[in-house]
């Protein structure tokens, strides 16, 4: 399925889930603060602009410098300037922009691992360690991880949204509600993957 060097793979990642995934997102959005990992390119950061969203309300992240510095010369001057970027793990990002006062009212969290183990590092931790940390305690947000590409075939028993919505709720300890909104599956190249778009808000 890989053609053009990536290309074929690039759109169709951006029509099966950036696009629909920030229509989602976006439906309740008043203006505030959003989260993305933009990988190298800028194709994501794109689709945020084009629905209204403003430089200065884009967080990005990911554990790699180096991807966020060819991210970064994507970038215009004015872009620059208004774009918060950190090469860091997700959550030790999300947690040093929450004790600055960042409340998130959406964000993409592309992972893009399988939801087997618990450990440092691993999709249910961060996302537990990104919901403990405060900053989506009222936002609509949707995590992308493989699908089907787990070493142990326990884990076909379990299902992944509800793995996904245990991890959140983990971290969130009774300050907001999940709702799953809508999940949806797509091939990236070699790869099944699932989104989820979920609703946290609310007490419990």
């Amino acid at each position: 399925m890989r053609r053009n060097g990536g290309k074929y793979e690039c759109e169709q990642k951006q029509q099966e889930a950036r696009i629909p995934i920030w229509k989602i997102l976006l439906e309740t959005y008043r203006g505030g603060d959003v989260l993305i990992l933009p990988e190298k390119n800028r194709k994501e950061l794109d689709v945020l602009l084009s629905s209204g969203v403003q430089p200065r309300s884009v967080y990005t992240v990911d554990k790699s410098p180096a991807v966020i510095a060819t991210f970064t010369r994507t970038l215009s001057a004015p872009e620059r300037d208004g774009i918060h970027r950190r090469g860091a793990l997700v959550s030790v990002a999300c947690t040093t922009w929450a004790k600055e006062g960042v409340q998130l009212e959406a964000a993409h969290f592309d992972l893009c691992g399988n939801v087997q183990g618990y450990r440092d590092g691993s999709v249910r931790q961060e996302l537990e360690n990104i919901a403990r940390c405060g900053i989506i305690d009222n936002a609509r947000i949707a995590v992308t991880v493989e699908k089907g590409r787990e070493k142990s075939k326990l884990i076909e028993r379990f299902d992944r949204i509800a793995l996904l919505a245990a991890a959140l709720n983990n971290g969130l300890r009774g300050r907001s509600t999940v709702k799953v909104i809508t999940s949806r599956t797509y091939q990236n190249g070699p790869s099944p993957m699932l989104w989820v778009a979920f609703q946290l808000g609310g007490k419990l």
